[in-house]
């Protein structure tokens, strides 16, 4: 079998082929520029699956057995319930792992291994900052939140680590509106202890996992370190999705916030004005780059309340009465059957659910330091007594659901943990 390249696969735009039980399209080319485009590892291939919409059929260029096994567990096992989450946030993570041949005419047959993720209609991160992107501060925490919630699911599964958190892995989905989102893309250089890394070295189809700039420290050791690389990328991202504005680009030591080298060298240094725009989180990121191991590097939790304080300052000139003003709203994921993902923001210490919907005013909370006292009675079912239930799943998304029936409700949540009453999943973020 031959080696293909963009050039064959510009000549199966517009056929449908079907490969490993999945039948898609080839996406024609626009304007005659090739619709196919290549890098490093392989060729990312625009393919419209039946009945699915479009996708990316990423092809690798040389397909070793641990790249085969690693898609193959990533789309079946590890990210398949994480893809249901309100927010688009894993949205794009491989859906089928694919292995088989395609027929080209005129070329003959060619062997692949790839995968099939789903395409995201967004812009990345980097190239927002690239054109100036520059959103008021709401929408920055906003954008900021997402990610603390996106590595707190995957470390929440068990220990899965996405490995390359960049800028141009993160997507952003309605960027110029008040409500963007995130989407996570190219978990290429996962790690799971369930299966083997794909070789840090260039040798042999394997590749040097992470981008400068975000790669923790202990990065270059080998691929043990992939476990530490998350939490340092996260505190550098969200650092810059809050406090990095266009004016600051020509201050920058290169493309990205940090240097690699001072990275490594455990001393990095930013601009001045980023620094005093929030300094709780340079802390932050100064604390994440100085730990010896990832568990002891600042958590998601620890940047959620940095990102409260950072809120609470800047509303409180302008919110009455004062007592509300001392507090930052908590923040929750919807996902409602017929509407779009949001998020909506409850008054602390307490209140209601009826932000979320009309039909949830019934259910109280209160908070309490880290935890959620619920309460309220269940509305009863039209020709019942006795009201549908609420259900509390606490942990990740394979953890158990906890039911409360029976009239009144008193339960407990955490951040973290999910909600499901009538046609409603509240994810606590």
């Amino acid at each position: 079998m031959g080696t293909l390249n963009a050039t064959i696969l510009q000549k199966l735009e517009g056929h449908i082929r079907p490969l490993a039980g999945v039948e898609f399209r080839f996406v024609e080319s626009d304007n005659g520029k090739p619709a196919t485009w290549a890098g490093g590892e392989g060729f990312a291939v625009p393919v419209d699956v039946r009945n699915n919409g479009r996708h990316i059929l990423k092809i690798f260029k040389l397909p070793t057995p641990e790249r085969v096994r690693r898609a193959r567990f990533l789309s079946t096992l590890a990210l398949g319930s994480l893809r249901s989450l309100p927010l688009p946030l894993f949205a794009a993570a491989p859906t089928w792992a694919v292995q088989g041949t395609l027929a080209v005419p005129d070329e003959g047959e060619f062997a692949v291994n790839g995968h099939i993720a789903r395409f995201v209609h967004g812009r990345s991160f980097e190239e927002l900052l690239m054109k100036g992107w520059n959103p008021p501060l709401d929408v920055r925490t906003r954008l900021a939140r997402q990610l603390c919630l996106a590595i707190e699911v995957l470390e929440g599964t068990g220990q899965l680590v996405h490995g390359d958190l960049s800028p141009a892995n993160m997507m952003i989905v309605d960027a110029d509106s008040a409500s963007p989102k995130l989407c996570l893309i190219d978990f290429d250089g996962f790690y799971h202890p369930d299966v083997p890394p794909v070789p840090v070295s260039t040798d042999r189809g394997g590749r040097s996992w992470g981008t400068p700039g975000y790669r923790a420290p202990s990065f270059r050791k080998g691929t043990d370190a992939l476990v530490d690389s998350d939490r340092v990328a996260m505190a550098i991202l969200v650092l810059e999705l809050v406090a990095l504005q266009p004016d600051d680009v020509d201050d920058l030591p290169g493309d990205t916030l940090l240097s690699q080298k001072d990275i490594d060298a455990r001393s990095p240094t930013i601009p001045d004005q980023i620094a005093e725009r929030w300094p709780e989180g340079w802390d932050l990121v100064q604390e994440a780059i100085a730990a010896e191991v990832a568990t002891s590097a600042p958590a998601p939790k620890a940047w959620r309340h940095a990102i409260d304080r950072l809120e609470r300052r800047s509303r409180a000139p302008l919110t009455e009465p004062a007592a509300v003003a001392s507090m930052a709203p908590i923040v929750v994921f919807v996902r409602q059957w017929g509407r779009e993902d949001r998020q909506v923001r409850l008054h602390r210490p307490g209140g209601t659910f009826q932000p979320v919907s009309p039909e949830l005013a019934w259910l109280h909370y209160m908070l309490e330091g880290d935890l959620l006292q619920l309460s309220g009675r269940l509305p009863p079912r039209p020709g019942s007594t006795r009201g549908e239930p609420l259900l509390v799943r606490h942990g990740g998304p394979h953890a158990d659901w906890t039911r409360y029936d029976g009239g009144a409700v008193t339960a407990t949540a955490h951040f973290g943990d999910v909600l499901h009453w009538g046609d409603s999943d509240i994810y606590l973020g």
